[in-house]
């Protein structure tokens, strides 16, 4: 049985009703319960199934701001595929996530990760979202279980801020060989991301999350709303800034991801950036 969602929002001023959707007629009885981990799990499926293991696995993936490397820990334990968090915070690993690893790797090893029952993978095969793993270990993960220390992690991790690090060119050579660049509900990077992205001509996917209007006052969309023509409209909603990164490219595209919130994903595929 998938678990049931609370009928309020994260903030508690809004009740969700039944009809409520977010984005593909789901209504909230079929949705997880709405955490971090569970965006980032559903985040790193869709992922997987719109750009495949073998691709992303040739470059690896760059996770911007990716926090306590949720994502990024998605990818290269349940995936196998290679990724690199970019972030100025300490990414820890603690206990629960450890054993969730141990798990994980047993499971892909043992060649029974499909048999998953659980309410949240049971929930997103319904939605379309059953990746066959095509079960490719990956060593940093076996080096990350087998240290003692409990400091190695399954993943890369950069300590700094993109918009810095980008600059530095062992990590814009890293960003020029990678398969993908990410970013979930990454904050003040999150234009960043696309921009550097363009820039290399790299894909992308992006889930906007906070708009940061006094941080970035220069922002702008164009607006319906005078009757006496288009005119430019500062950037202050989420609706105008998911309008605004949109406008980037006209071959950027966008989809909804299966959970309550800020869920919008902006993406371009490689041959998009052909």
């Amino acid at each position: 049985m998938v678990p049931k969602v609370s009928s309020k929002t994260t903030s508690g001023k809004r009740k969700r009703s039944e009809k409520d959707s977010y984005g593909n007629g789901n209504s909230v009885r079929d949705l997880p319960k709405s955490n971090a981990s569970q965006h980032n799990l559903i985040f790193a499926a869709w992922l997987v199934q719109k750009y495949g293991q073998g691709y992303l696995r040739d470059g690896g993936v760059i996770d911007v701001a990716g926090g306590l490397g949720l994502l990024s820990f998605e990818l290269s334990v349940r995936y196998g595929v290679n990724s690199t968090v970019i972030d100025p915070r300490i990414v820890p690993l603690k206990g629960l996530l450890r054993r969730k690893m141990k798990n994980l790797h047993k499971n892909r090893s043992n060649g029974t990760q499909d048999q998953d029952r659980s309410a949240l993978m049971t929930f997103l095969h319904r939605n379309g979202l059953k990746v066959k793993d095509d079960g490719i270990l990956l060593e940093s993960v076996s080096k990350s279980i087998n240290d003692d220390t409990k400091e190695v992690l399954p993943f890369n991790s950069i300590q700094a801020t993109f918009s810095i690090a980008s600059e530095e060119e062992h990590v814009s050579a890293l960003l020029r060989n990678s398969s993908l660049l990410v970013g979930m509900h990454s904050d003040q990077a999150t234009e960043s991301i696309v921009d550097e992205a363009l820039r290399h001509k790299k894909p992308f996917a992006v889930v906007p999350c906070c708009v940061f209007p006094s941080m970035f006052p220069g922002r702008y969309i164009t607006s319906d709303e005078d009757h006496e023509g288009k005119k430019q409209k500062p950037v202050i909603s989420y609706d105008d800034f998911v309008q605004y990164l949109e406008s980037k490219h006209d071959k950027i595209r966008k989809e909804n991801l299966c959970f309550f919130g800020r869920n919008v994903v902006l993406y371009m595929t490689a041959e998009d950036c052909e």
